[in-house]
Formats: structure tokens, sequence, C-alpha cells
């Protein structure tokens, strides 16, 4: 019953989208097969405008309208709300769906700080993910009623900072920032001004990430997969103040 009412909403937005102008949705994808798979969904909508990464030329992304980011959260060069906050920087009116493994609910809440407007992960992608379009390209949020929920009740006790499970103990969020920075070869000066604190305290949370992950030295860290071209082009982190 559920899968017929998903084919039959999916029908009706492919039919009306057709009648109106196109959405500009850009995927941000690093892995190759897993880009083609979100192209192949994407191309099934003819109303939807699909630029891709990382064969992107940053400046034709200046020209469109409000776009729509699908962003694979699994591979991304920087951590997640600083690639939001460069997109920000560089397009009018962005919109950004989250691709990821199944989440916790507050995981899932803790996105919307970061200023995402929806969320699919990969089990729905394939079902979900054109319906998730729509919605947020017309200004709706694609969250749970208890995705919300959960997001009020942590903006209404103050948002602090969680425990990560990654590698062999838990690391805070401010740790799995820095360990992402580490595996794409920023030096801790470049980390130190993209999480704008101290350079001291990242040499502090990089001995606390090799330590928890059993690691010798930051270049056992590094990730070497990481296709650089897109970013490169983006605006640089704001420096932070002088105090």
């Amino acid at each position: 019953m559920l899968l017929t009412t998903i084919t039959i909403a999916r029908a009706i937005i492919l039919r009306t989208a057709t009648r109106t102008s196109s959405i500009a949705v850009c995927t941000l994808e690093p892995n190759y097969l897993a880009a083609e798979s979100l192209r192949r969904i994407l191309h099934r909508d003819p109303s939807l405008r699909v630029v891709g990464f990382p064969h992107t030329d940053v400046r034709s992304l200046l020209t469109l309208p409000s776009p729509v980011f699908v962003v694979d959260n699994s591979g991304l060069p920087f951590p997640l709300h600083e690639c939001i906050r460069r997109l920000k920087t560089l397009i009018a009116g962005p919109k950004f769906i989250v691709l990821d493994r199944d989440l916790s609910t507050r995981e899932i809440a803790e996105f919307l700080f970061f200023g995402i407007h929806g969320y699919v992960p990969f089990s729905k992608v394939e079902r979900s993910l054109l319906l998730a379009i729509h919605s947020v390209s017309k200004g709706s949020l694609w969250f749970s009623p208890e995705t919300l929920q959960c997001y009020v009740q942590i903006a209404g006790t103050g948002y602090k900072v969680r425990c990560i499970s990654e590698g062999h103990e838990a690391m805070t969020l401010r740790e799995r920032d820095v360990l992402q920075l580490l595996r794409r070869r920023f030096s801790n000066r470049a980390i130190a001004e993209m999480l704008k604190i101290r350079e001291s305290t990242v040499k502090f949370h990089v001995s606390h990430v090799l330590g928890k992950l059993g690691a010798r030295s930051r270049h056992d860290v590094h990730d070497v997969s990481v296709d650089f071209r897109f970013w490169e082009n983006l605006p640089p982190p704001l420096k932070p103040k002088r105090q």
C-alpha cells in the first residue's frame, strides 16, 4: 500500500512538474558509481536540470536559480557544516538534501542546525529522493515529525556537542570534524582557521583522535580517494578574528 501511494505521488509530481519551470539540482557525490546511480534516478524527472560533481564548472553554479544540492555525507572533503557554509557563500538561496546511512532521530535533527532542508537515508533514495527534491524546492522541509520535534527539544535546552562512535572509542563532534579534515591532508593551521579555534587546540584534538583510532601518525588516516577539483574553487573558510 505504501509503495503504491508513493508511486502515485511521484507520478502526480512528474506530470505537474513538466508544466512548471525546471528545478536546478546539483549532486555532490565523489564516488563515481554512486554518482551514476543518482543521475539515473534524477533523469527520470524531466523537470530537473541536473548538474553533477565533480564535472562542474563552479562559475556555472552562479547562474543556478535557488538550486537544490543533493549531498552524500559519506564522502565530503570537509565537515558537512563547512561545506554548507562555503556553498551558501557562493550561491544565493540554495537548498540542501543530505544522503546518509540510517541515523538516529537525534543525529538527523542536528542537520537542521547546519541549515539542511531534508534528509534521505541511502536505503530510501530510490523511492523518496525525487519527492524530497520537489518538496524542498517549494520551501518545505523533508524530515519526519519526530525529527522536527526532537530539533525543537534540542534547541530549547541548548545545542550541546554530542559523542559519535568512530573507530575504537567514542569521539566528540569536534574530534570528528578534525578527523575529517585530517583525512583530507589539511595542516593544523588550516584546520584551526577552518574551525575557528587555536592551533594548539587542534594539536590537542589531533593527539586524541590518533590515540582513539590507534594510528601512529596523521598520515595513517589520509584519504587519497577524494577529488578536490570542485572544492578548490570555492571560497576559503573565514579566518577567526583576533582576540
